[in-house]
């Protein structure tokens, strides 16, 4: 019997006030995960960093945004 790894999101996308993080997963045998952080409707990218784990990532992103952000409700959307 064999198992196959666990699915993972492709994307999950965080938003707080005027700004969003896209955590992504890198193609390869090791996945590596990534956020980048931008201002919504910006093609600049303000922060970018690279992680191990999904959680890690993620974690990251969120403590980016509220960093960036004013007050504002954190909101998620995975895909």
């Amino acid at each position: 019997m064999s198992s196959s790894p666990a699915a993972r999101p492709n994307k999950i996308h965080l938003t707080q006030g005027d700004y969003v993080a896209d955590v992504v997963v890198g193609q390869g045998d090791h996945p590596t995960y990534y956020y980048v952080l931008q201002r919504n409707g910006s093609a600049d990218v303000l922060e970018l960093e690279r992680y191990d784990t999904l959680e890690h990532a993620r974690e990251a992103a969120e403590r980016a945004l509220e960093r960036w952000s004013e007050n504002g409700e954190l909101h998620e959307r995975a895909s």
